[in-house]
């Protein structure tokens, strides 16, 4: 009986671990699409650096390079300008601590108009 309790004791351990990196990642995209759409960003490199700021508690996220619809005039250039739509796209391989053979890549979308 006490193995089976363990492993219980161990998957509500990992399962907390997995919803906490899943709010953590959540928070993060949002955070560095909002961080896009600021006047004072001036490349990708700001939007990385905003998401491994806000996962400091998380280890490997990458985020994909910036959508922006529409893709013409204002999207490639740095501020974005307003009214355009940014997408942003954020991962991280979560691995469960007691249960290994759990691992599974989070992916969050997060989207912004700029204003």
């Amino acid at each position: 009986m006490f193995p089976v309790l363990c492993a219980l004791l161990f998957g509500i351990i990992d399962g907390g671990r997995f919803m906490a990196a899943r709010a953590t990642l959540s928070q993060a995209a949002a955070i560095a699409v909002r961080t896009a759409c600021l006047q004072s960003t001036t490349g990708q490199s700001d939007v990385d650096s905003a998401v491994a700021g806000a996962t400091l508690t998380l280890g490997g996220v990458t985020v994909d390079p910036l959508d922006c619809i529409p893709a013409g005039a204002g999207c490639s250039n740095w501020p974005k300008a307003v009214g355009s739509k940014i997408v942003l796209t954020a991962r991280y391989n979560f691995q469960a601590g007691f249960f290994r053979s759990f691992s599974r890549t989070m992916t969050q979308t997060s989207r912004m108009v700029c204003e």
